[in-house]
Formats: structure tokens, sequence, C-alpha cells
């Protein structure tokens, strides 16, 4: 869920929304058996869905780092068959063997889908992408705690960019609500100086900037549009970059993985109090 969450962030979405249905079965009312997550970001462009497949094969895309990118297949912890619909396609992945049948172990990424005129849609809007993951019988998420899963998104509306909203519905019902609102004060820059230590202790990594923002938060119960809790935070959020010279280059020529260059940053650090 923290993958989805950021791949909509990364999307430049606003508002995300997190459905939890419960199985219909009478045996099985205590547990949830589909999740679906909406987000209003930027629709999927056939590279994107091309950029998703060559994921698999260790191409990710650098310049659109976590936009359903290598995190997406944590939700096949969930699910055996997730399905993303955008832009009015629909696409459903699934691991299989050589022949192209699903299973646990395959080491090939298949895929199936078409037009949602074809296909049966569970979008109900042009302008938004949904990731549908059918929960594996025995997967944690059958049986999230829901006050558990508020606090989890307190903290995850905390960290985004671009996210404002979050919203949590079960079986169809409103049952938890969150909003963001940062202040109208622009992030205020720290020095980096003083004596502080801006290196890693081998030198691959270096904090290049770090700033402080404050923002504010609302929690909504039951459908409510009067906020039950309402908090205020300062997040500070520095850059890091990869230092790439005579002396660490070796290091990083054993880490094929790590592909980007000197003056792209290779990770964000935030903290929150």
């Amino acid at each position: 869920l923290k993958e989805l969450l950021q791949n909509a962030d990364d999307a430049g979405a606003t508002k995300v929304s997190i459905h939890l249905d419960r199985a219909d079965s009478q045996d099985n009312l205590s547990k949830y058996h589909e999740l679906k997550v909406v987000n209003n970001g930027r629709p999927f462009t056939p590279s994107d869905w091309e950029r998703i497949r060559c994921i698999a094969k260790g191409n990710p895309d650098e310049k659109s780092v976590g936009y359903f990118g290598v995190g997406f297949y944590s939700v096949f912890a969930l699910c055996d068959k997730p399905t993303i619909e955008s832009n009015g396609e629909i696409q459903t992945f699934f691991w299989g063997d050589a022949q192209g049948q699903p299973c646990v172990d395959g080491h090939a990424l298949f895929v199936y889908g078409g037009s949602t005129g074809a296909v049966a849609t569970v979008t109900d809007a042009q302008n938004t992408t949904v990731t549908f993951a059918p929960l594996k019988a025995m997967c944690e998420a059958t049986t999230w705690d829901l006050g558990a899963l508020a606090r989890f998104l307190v903290q995850a509306l905390c960290f985004p960019r671009n996210l404002q909203q979050v919203d949590l519905y079960v079986d169809q019902e409103h049952t938890f609500g969150l909003t963001r609102n940062s202040t109208s004060q622009r992030p205020q820059a720290l020095a980096l100086g003083f004596g502080l230590c801006t290196s890693s202790p081998r030198g691959l990594f270096t904090v290049q900037d770090v700033e402080v923002s404050s923002l504010q938060l609302a929690g909504y119960w039951g459908g409510s549009q009067q906020p039950r809790d309402q908090g205020s935070y300062t997040l500070v959020r520095s850059t890091v970059r990869a230092n790439r010279d005579a002396r660490t280059q070796k290091l990083w020529d054993g880490l094929s993985a790590i592909r980007k260059k000197q003056e792209e940053p290779i990770m964000e650090v935030s903290l929150l109090y």
C-alpha cells in the first residue's frame, strides 16, 4: 500500500481512495477479499505501459523513479493477478512458466488486456488510474485492522510532495478520511555547516541540501464532514546524492543496479516530528 501511494504521488496525484471489500460468502464476512486503490494522477501513456513490462527485465526508467516502477511488483505479495486501468486501457499482470501458465514461482511476466470499451471497467472516470488486487486468501491484507491502517495513513500522507487527501472505504462505505494542508510559507533551507558530517562513512553518499516545512493533518471518521482529529507537524527533508570519483568508482561498478549519474539525486530522506 505504501508503494501504491508513492506511485500516485510520483504521478502528481492529489487524491487517493482505498477500497476494501469483504467476501460475498457468509463464512468470510470478517475478511477482505479485494483491494482497489484509485488516484487522480497523470494517466498512463503507451510508454508507461511498456516501461512497467520492461521493469521485470531490469530496465527501470530513471526519469520517473517510483511511478509504477519496481515498487509496483510488491503488489504480488497481496495478489496473484494485479490489474491496472488507466487512460482507457486495462492490463492484468501475472507470473508464469515458459508456457505462459500462471505459477507461484514463475520467472516470466505475462500481460493481457485491452481497451476498456471491450473489457469490464473497474474505474468510473477517465482521469483516474486504478490498481485492482483480488487478495490472496492468506495474505495479511485480508485481516487489516482499520485503526492500525488509519495510523499508517497518517504517517504516509506526511511525506509525499503532491498528495493532499486519502480516503478509506470499506464495502463502499466511507470509513476514514485524511487531508493535508501545507502552510503558505515556503520550505526553509538549512545551512549545512557547524562541523556536521554530510558524507557517509565510505564516502558513497553526500547530503546536498536540507529543508524544513510545516503541515497540518485532519482526520475524518464515518463519513463525517467535521474533523475529529487534527495535528501539526514539522517535516525535515534532505536530498542525498551519489559520489562517483576515482576512489569510489570500483564500489559503484559492483552495484550494477545503480546506474545514476553523479548529478542526479539518488534518494530523499525525510524526518517528521
